[in-house]
């Protein structure tokens, strides 16, 4: 489903484009971390910002998000665009989506995504906001109190192919909702 907003005089295109997740506590969930971390964290902007946005120039920023609650919430990629390049932006990120799903991701992008995730964490435990974050999540989705400790064993048992597998559940190709808002009609008529 694709939904358009146009708003005028806005110079650039807001594109959100996702599906409906997991709950926190589902079994898909690290497959799922690391697949976000694959498509929108490892370099600059992961595999979206590097194809879509530094070889193919369709999109001024570009990322995705997993949100995290008890139950099912949105997996989106979100993207500011140039209104022009709308619809070949949208393909470009649907056809990353289908190379994650049909393709399992590299060992090197594998261990790159278990190291940024395993790693960042005492940086983001540095802080009292961090702190209390991370003990409020286990509190929440009632991980444990050794929730820390099992926590780098539970991103390295990720595997390509749970990777994949997960793709293919959460992003079946046609099932998505996407919507942008901007100056569309500026974009159509050429103005």
């Amino acid at each position: 489903m694709r939904r358009q907003v146009h708003i005028p005089g806005r110079p650039q295109a807001d594109l959100l484009l996702g599906v409906l997740g997991m709950p926190r506590c589902d079994g898909d969930y690290y497959p799922a971390l690391v697949a976000n971390v694959i498509m929108s964290s490892l370099g600059m902007m992961g595999r979206l910002g590097e194809t879509i946005r530094e070889q193919m120039g369709l999109v001024y920023y570009i990322g995705s998000d997993l949100y995290t609650s008890p139950g099912r919430r949105p997996w989106v990629i979100s993207a500011e665009v140039a209104p022009s390049m709308l619809d070949a932006a949208v393909e470009a990120i649907l056809a990353e989506i289908a190379r994650m799903r049909e393709e399992p991701v590299s060992e090197e992008e594998l261990a790159d995504a278990r190291a940024l995730l395993i790693g960042s964490l005492p940086i983001y435990l540095e802080t009292n906001e961090g702190i209390a974050s991370f003990l409020l999540g286990i509190e929440r989705f009632a991980l444990g109190l050794d929730y820390l400790e099992r926590y780098p064993a539970l991103i390295e048992a990720v595997s390509a192919q749970d990777v994949q597998a997960t793709m293919q559940r959460y992003w079946p190709e046609g099932r998505y909702v996407a919507t942008a808002a901007g100056s569309l009609r500026e974009a159509a008529s050429g103005s």
